[in-house]
C-alpha cells in the first residue's frame, strides 16, 4: 500500500477513502497507583479541552488504609471519576486482559450503572467463552481486538458473539493492507471498528515528562503494562488515534501536523482544536 502511495504520488489515507485532515481526540491515563490519582487526571483532561477520558486501572489501593483487591479499588476509581466529570462527559476503560471473569462482571456493572462507553479487554482475549458471557450479561460494549494478532481469528469472535467493537494493532496484521481487510470485516456485521498502532514520544516544548502521548494516524494503545510489584507501569506504549466512533458529545481534535504530548484516537463530534498543545 506504501509502495502504491508513492507510485500514485497521494497519501495512503486519501487512497483507502480518507477525506479527513483533523481527528476527534479523547484524553488516556497511565496506570496510576493510587485511586485517588484519575479523579485529578482526568479533571486536568478536561481542562486542558477534552470532552472524554480512558481509565487504565492501575494499583487499585488508596494511599492509606488496608490492601484491597486491585478490582474493588477500580471500582472505586469509576465511581469517582464520573461523579467528577459529570454525566455528560464520555469515559471508556480499559483493563488490559487484567480480570477474570467474575471481578470483569463485577467491574462491568459498575460501568453500566455509571455510562461508560466501553469496556476493553476486561480479561484475558483468548477466553472467548468469557467474553460472550460479558456481552450477554453487561450493556456496556465490549471491545476486543488489540491481543489478536491474526487476521484470520477476527471471524470466530465476529461469529460467536465476543465483540461489541472489534479493535487492532496495524502491526499485528501484516500492515495497513491486513487491517483494512480486519476492518471491512468488522464493518459488514455492523460493528465499529477501532484500528490502533504505536508512534513515537514526543515530549512539549517544555521538556516535562507528561502522562500523554502524541497523535498519528490510527488508534489509541494503552501505555505499557503494569507491574503489581513495583506500583509501575513498565514497556511504555505509544498513543495514537482511532477511527471507530461512540454516540457521545463531541470530542475536541488535534491538528495531525502539530507536536503534542497527549494520547489521541477519535469519538464522534464537532472538530475543535484544543487549548493545549505544543507550538
Amino acid at each position: 500500500m506504501d509502495i502504491l502511495g508513492k507510485a500514485v504520488n497521494r497519501p495512503i489515507y486519501k487512497i483507502l477513502g480518507g477525506t479527513k485532515d483533523k481527528v476527534l481526540a479523547y484524553a488516556s491515563s497511565q496506570h496510576l497507583a493510587n485511586v485517588e490519582d484519575f479523579a485529578a487526571s482526568a479533571l486536568k483532561a478536561k481542562a486542558a479541552g477534552f470532552k472524554a477520558y480512558k481509565i487504565h486501572p492501575g494499583g487499585g489501593q488508596r494511599r492509606t488504609g488496608a490492601p484491597i483487591p486491585a478490582y474493588l479499588g477500580h471500582i472505586e476509581e469509576i465511581k469517582e471519576v464520573r461523579k467528577a466529570m459529570g454525566d455528560d462527559f464520555t469515559l471508556l476503560f480499559d483493563p488490559v486482559q487484567r480480570y477474570n471473569y467474575f471481578e470483569a462482571l463485577k467491574v462491568g456493572r459498575v460501568l453500566d450503572e455509571c455510562g461508560y462507553v466501553s469496556f476493553e479487554d476486561p480479561i484475558p482475549t483468548t477466553e472467548i467463552e468469557g467474553l460472550i458471557e460479558l456481552r450477554r450479561n453487561l450493556d456496556v460494549p465490549i471491545e476486543v481486538g488489540e491481543f489478536i494478532l491474526d487476521i484470520y481469528q477476527y471471524g470466530e469472535y465476529i461469529r460467536r458473539g465476543a465483540m461489541d467493537v472489534g479493535r487492532l494493532i496495524v502491526d499485528n496484521l501484516c500492515g495497513i493492507t491486513g487491517s483494512f481487510r480486519v476492518g471491512q470485516l468488522i464493518e459488514t456485521f455492523g460493528m465499529p471498528c477501532t484500528p490502533t498502532t504505536g508512534a513515537p514520544r514526543l515530549t512539549s516544548r517544555r521538556r516535562s515528562r507528561s502522562s500523554w502521548r502524541c497523535p498519528t494516524v490510527s488508534g489509541s494503545r494503552c501505555p505499557g503494562r503494569w507491574n503489581t510489584s513495583t506500583g509501575r507501569t513498565s514497556g511504555t506504549r505509544s498513543g495514537s488515534m482511532r477511527t471507530a466512533m461512540f454516540r457521545r458529545p463531541q470530542i475536541r481534535a488535534w491538528d495531525t501536523r502539530s507536536t503534542v504530548t497527549q494520547w489521541t484516537s477519535c469519538l464522534s463530534g464537532s472538530i475543535v482544536e484544543p487549548n493545549a498543545r505544543s507550538r
